[in-house]
């Protein structure tokens, strides 16, 4: 299933899921997983979401992303517990190799409704005045 299937089954009408998505498919979006240090991140100015797995072993930036993103107010850093690099259910190390014995990457329901519920309130605004407007 693609993206867009998977907002729709968290509960997301399929034109705002597709809407939303082509918002953020595009190049400036992409060059934002080039950013690599806490000075990149304090520079930015815009809706922000950091999303890290505890049992992560490649990635250990939760401490340094939430001192960096302190002062931006539409930031958000969540903590998933469980969850390795490639957020899938079921990781007991979070070792790269354990990855391809647990399904589908980026995988987690958990994941899906964080992004689904950190879209929704960063792209659509309950005064109607967003992108498009909560239901």
């Amino acid at each position: 299933s693609n993206a867009v299937d998977r907002f729709e089954s968290a509960g997301f009408p399929r034109a705002q899921a597709e809407q939303a998505l082509a918002m953020i498919d595009v190049p400036e979006a992409w060059g934002a997983q080039k950013l690599r240090s806490a000075s990149d991140l304090r520079a930015l100015h815009i809706p922000v979401l950091a999303i890290y797995g505890t049992k992560d072993t490649l990635v250990d930036d939760a401490p340094a992303a939430r001192a960096a993103l302190a002062s931006n107010r539409r930031a958000r850093i969540v903590m998933l517990d469980g969850l390795g690099h490639s957020f899938q259910e079921g990781a007991l190390t979070g070792v790269p190799d354990e990855a391809s014995k647990l399904g589908p990457y980026l995988g987690s329901p958990r994941l899906v409704a964080v992004v689904g519920d950190w879209l929704r309130d960063a792209l659509w605004s309950k005064s109607g005045t967003g992108i498009g407007q909560v239901r």
